[in-house]
């Protein structure tokens, strides 16, 4: 049994290592298309994962370079979010604006990448130990 968790630890810090990077290297190549704006907050989402923990996501809506209107959901939650009727930056990929973001979630997300890699190169290092 102690063997299949050490597999199942690889796979799920492999897959974390994945995620992070992927994100974090997407940004980075498409960054120099991406387009700043300021967007209004419309609403906000629940984006609680747990009983009793009120977390919120922003919905947002802006103008595109195409002149078509967006609302789009951050992918970034917070205790208290942006307030509905304020406005925020945010950045998008004139050919995906759909897959706009506020700007505070982008730096966080590039600077929450590399503590993330270290703890699953440190976990997939524990378990492979473990396999021998």
């Amino acid at each position: 049994m102690d063997k299949v968790g050490s597999v199942l630890g690889v796979a799920f810090f492999a897959y974390v290592i994945w995620a992070v990077l992927s994100g974090a290297v997407e940004h980075l190549r498409d960054r120099s298309r991406l387009v700043s704006t300021m967007a209004e907050v419309v609403d906000t989402r629940d984006a609680s994962a747990r009983p009793g923990v009120v977390r919120r996501s922003a919905v947002f809506r802006f103008t595109a370079q195409d002149g078509r209107s967006y609302e789009v959901t951050s992918s970034g939650s917070a205790l208290r979010g942006p307030k509905v009727g304020s406005l925020i930056p945010v950045r998008y990929d004139p050919g995906r604006p759909q897959r706009a973001e506020r700007n505070g979630v982008i730096i966080a997300k590039l600077w929450l990448a590399l503590p993330v890699t270290v703890v699953g190169v440190v976990g997939i290092v524990l378990n492979v130990r473990n396999l021998r």
